[in-house]
């Protein structure tokens, strides 16, 4: 009988052996944990048997190994296809950002620098430390001062993004440096892509939100109740509260308007400014505002709203002094004023301290100074701008596609650059003088001269030579390019051939093309539109289509298959229309509803085609059930868009940088 206890020790040795084998692949890596410096050694000593119980003992959180960035290999566990039944699943796993600046805040206390930038927002020390950063936070790229705004001690922050195609508030806590989404708020308001498309206020103690859209109304959000308790219907701009948060203001033209925040029914003060722009500064116990001319500091009553003094700051003819201002306490105010000469490329710096109770000048000098950036400076702020590699162009993308199932090749203006996913290797040809083109195999260089345009290959051979107008567009083989003349006709030109086998009229829009067509896409001033189908081989026109409202965007399949949309005003919507290969027939094949105009387009051989939209998001259509999906890409317009041949990955192209997504389930 006591074989049995031996067979079961050895069944279980095999089922744990077994067990112990790894995966193929694993999606999370664990951090490694690493011994700080001057750490305590840790002394271990036997403790006495136990009867072991079953407990259940929290795991640590795993870190996900995407995005990566340069130079870092992306690991492949086997990405799924992309197809519209996934894009909820599609998550960034190659990021290559800019960080440029968009808004700078300084909270009521004086002592935090929030500054919202393309690559996240950071949070500063007065010292100019970065105390926290969070990359994952942006606002949309438009610009927009009143799109984030942060309570007395920035400890609670609000901010306008886009998501889904949609408006979004986002409130957010600030709890050991970690941003903890606390409330969200979507605004049913069409996108434009223009200026200031929101106006957000957070009260200083974080509990109240003034916002509107299109500026032609405003509420006021208890954050505290979750409620809305006001609204205003009439156009305004630059909403936000005073130091103390008494009071709320707004602007209506160069009328500066004024509620009691504890009586917002009771209507408000108004007054006429010098201008729209002027700088304003309140004190921190709500008794004073300040408005900052040239000359002149003037201060006012903010119960009253009445003018108590104006305090002069010679030289008194100056008109082009731009002030920073600021009140350090509650009757001190201190001035930075940038006088800038083009000519000799400097400035002329005003410091000031005054007393706005007594009207007296306490501090004045004036210095030279070889910055622009007057609030840096005055503020302290030390905050690193960074590029793309390569100097790729943030807004001048040329190119986008894969050339392979994981290369990714980029061309700006005067940049080309390929990223290889797999083994985190990029490669960028040198910035110059002349623009650049890619195509599968070579880059060539665009020389324009006052009399002809080259198109240079890599040995320097002159394979084009052309009228001086500049080249829109060359195929993979570089052996077509089409030449904008004006904007008048777009001239198709073949290698070796010094005159153009095609002229349409109009404005060159867009262009695709697989191994034996090509189709460009015209447009004249009058806004008529030519789609053209050019055979390679024979150079000739299969068809010319004359249209009106198209999009620009517009792609072509490797069984010659075109794709391009049409605008239904009535509706919002697109038309997404089809010419199958070998006909000049044209087909409906659904409705997009749109978010934003769309801006570009691509297809893959699963019959996926992804359309990139103005207001950063991307609508996913599978061509086979006709079925979409939509999904927000980017905080910025998606100007380029590409799909790999295996349908794996998708990369988008905007003032962001550059993104690669990929479904993870």
């Amino acid at each position: 009988m006591r074989r049995y206890p031996i067979l079961f020790l050895l069944l279980l040795a095999v089922l744990l052996n077994a067990c112990s084998g790894s995966l193929p692949f694993s999606l999370d890596f664990s951090p490694t944990s690493t011994k700080p410096a001057g750490a305590p050694t840790a002394t271990f000593a036997l403790l006495p048997t136990k009867t072991a119980t079953a407990t259940l003992t929290p795991a640590p959180t795993r870190r996900s190994p995407f995005p990566v960035t340069l130079r870092t290999p992306l690991p492949d566990p086997g990405f799924p296809k992309i197809g519209s039944g996934n894009v909820t699943l599609l998550k960034t796993v190659f990021s290559h950002t800019a960080t440029r600046r968009q808004v700078s805040l300084i909270s009521p206390n004086q002592q935090r620098i929030m500054i919202a930038s393309t690559g996240g927002l950071f949070l500063l020390d007065r010292e100019g430390n970065t105390l926290v950063s969070w990359p994952e936070l942006r606002l949309f790229d438009v610009a927009c001062q009143y799109c984030i705004s942060i309570n007395f001690d920035a400890s609670r922050f609000a901010m306008l993004i886009r998501i889904q195609g949609a408006w979004e508030v986002q409130v957010y806590d600030v709890i050991d440096g970690q941003a903890n989404l606390f409330k969200t708020i979507p605004v049913p308001d069409l996108f434009r892509y223009e200026p200031d498309p929101v106006q957000l206020a957070l009260s200083t103690d974080g509990s109240l939100l003034a916002y509107g859209f299109g500026k032609e109304s405003f509420v006021v959000y208890d954050l505290t109740v979750d409620q809305k308790i006001f609204e205003f219907k009439g156009q305004t701009k630059a909403l936000r509260f005073s130091s103390d948060g008494s009071s709320l203001l707004a602007q209506r033209g160069n009328e500066l308007l004024l509620w009691n925040v504890s009586d917002l029914s009771a209507g408000f003060k108004n007054l006429l400014l010098p201008n729209e722009r002027v700088p304003l500064a309140f004190s921190p116990g709500g008794e004073f505002f300040v408005v900052a001319l040239p000359a002149k500091i003037r201060v006012y009553n903010v119960a009253s709203a009445r003018l108590l003094r104006e305090i002069s700051v010679p030289p008194t003819y100056v008109t082009d002094r731009a002030w920073q201002i600021a009140f350090t306490e509650d009757n001190l105010l201190s001035g930075y004023g940038l006088q800038w000469d083009k000519n000799s490329n400097s400035g002329t710096v005003t410091r000031a301290v005054w007393d706005v109770a007594s009207g007296d000048t306490l501090e004045l000098e004036e210095t030279k100074t070889d910055s622009q950036n007057g609030f840096d400076t005055f503020w302290g702020v030390k905050f690193t701008e960074t590029d793309l590699v390569g100097s790729l162009g943030l807004s001048e993308y040329r190119d986008l596609r894969f050339i392979n199932t994981d290369e990714l090749i980029v061309n700006s203006l005067k940049a080309a650059c390929s990223f290889k996913l797999a083994t985190g290797e990029n490669h960028c040809q040198e910035p110059g003088d002349d623009f650049l083109h890619t195509s599968d195999g070579s880059i060539f260089h665009e020389v324009r001269k006052p009399f002809n345009t080259l198109l240079i290959n890599a040995l320097g051979e002159n394979i084009f030579q052309l009228d001086p107008y500049p080249i829109s567009w060359i195929s993979r083989s570089a052996d077509f390019l089409l030449l904008d003349i004006n904007g008048d006709t777009t001239d198709l030109y073949l290698k070796n051939k010094g005159r153009p086998v095609q002229s349409v009229p109009g404005a060159f829009r867009s262009a695709s093309e697989n191994a034996n067509l090509l189709v460009f896409l015209t447009k004249q001033k009058n806004e008529l539109m030519y789609m053209t189908m050019v055979e390679k081989s024979t150079q000739k026109a299969l068809f010319q289509k004359r249209e009106t409202r198209l999009f620009d965007p517009m792609v072509m399949t490797f069984d010659g298959s075109t794709y391009f949309m049409r605008e239904d005003i009535d509706h919002n919507q697109a038309i997404l229309k089809v010419i199958p290969p070998g006909t000049d027939e044209v087909s409906d094949l659904l409705r997009i509803d749109l978010s934003a105009k769309p801006l570009s387009m691509a297809v893959s051989s699963q019959n996926i085609l992804a359309v990139g939209m103005q207001d950063g998001s991307v609508t996913v259509v599978s061509l086979d059930s006709l079925t979409q999906q939509t999904f927000q890409a980017q905080q910025s317009p998606i100007d380029k868009i590409a799909i790999s041949a295996d349908g794996r990955y998708l990369a988008v192209a905007g003032k962001n940088g550059i993104k690669v997504f990929a479904v993870i389930p």
